[in-house]
């Protein structure tokens, strides 16, 4: 039972109170984002309380927001607005991934820079044991043979490092009127005609 001569009138009169004053509490970034969704579920039940105010015998069923646009004369600065806040979050994801790629780079070069100082430290305190087992064994053996152990250590190195070396060894018991004798003499091929009383001897060493 209605109790209104006019109900489309009186819903349209209150819907549109209702919209002036819903709008003025809202943002326009709300009104064309997240409060969108449930903008529609407001207005309908602040129109149903108003209708039951009146006791103008209506149920509404159900609100529907066709389409919401800002203002015509704040429609290309809002879009602008818009624009500037995607390109913004852009660079800062941009420069956020950066920065995630640098950080990771960092982390795998310290990482990278901890293996080796471990591995070197291994390497160092593996050879210093090793020389320290070495020395003691040659304690060891020097205090059971002595002399021979240190003999045998000398001619051990001295192979070593004649192991390359072209040897000429000479007896020093060889004795007598001829001595051995080392020929230090080099021969060349000369160069310009020879003149007499000026050409050098070489010598020998004995």
């Amino acid at each position: 039972t209605y109790n209104s001569a006019d109900i489309p009138m009186l819903i349209r009169s209150t819907a549109s109170r209702i919209l002036v004053h819903d709008f003025a509490s809202r943002t326009l970034d709300g009104l064309l984002g997240e409060d969108r969704t449930n903008l529609a579920e407001d207005i309908g039940r602040a129109v149903q309380a108003d209708l039951e105010k009146l006791d103008s015998g209506v149920e509404i069923l159900a609100t529907v927001v066709e389409a919401i646009h800002p203002p015509a004369g704040a429609a290309n600065a809002y879009h602008g607005v818009q624009a500037a806040q995607i390109g913004a979050q852009a660079l800062i994801s941009r420069e956020r991934g950066a920065a995630s790629e640098q950080t990771n780079q960092a982390q795998l070069q310290a990482s990278i820079a901890r293996d080796q100082a471990t591995a070197t430290a291994h390497e160092v305190q593996a050879t210093a044991q090793a020389a320290d087992l070495r020395f003691s064994a040659e304690q060891k053996a020097y205090a059971s043979a002595g002399q021979a152990f240190v003999l045998e250590q000398y001619l051990s190195q001295l192979s070593q490092g004649l192991r390359n070396a072209k040897l000429l060894v000479l007896d020093h018991r060889l004795g007598g009127a001829s001595a051995p004798t080392l020929d230090l003499r080099t021969f060349t091929l000369p160069t310009e005609p020879s003149v007499p009383g000026n050409t050098a001897q070489p010598g020998a060493v004995h």
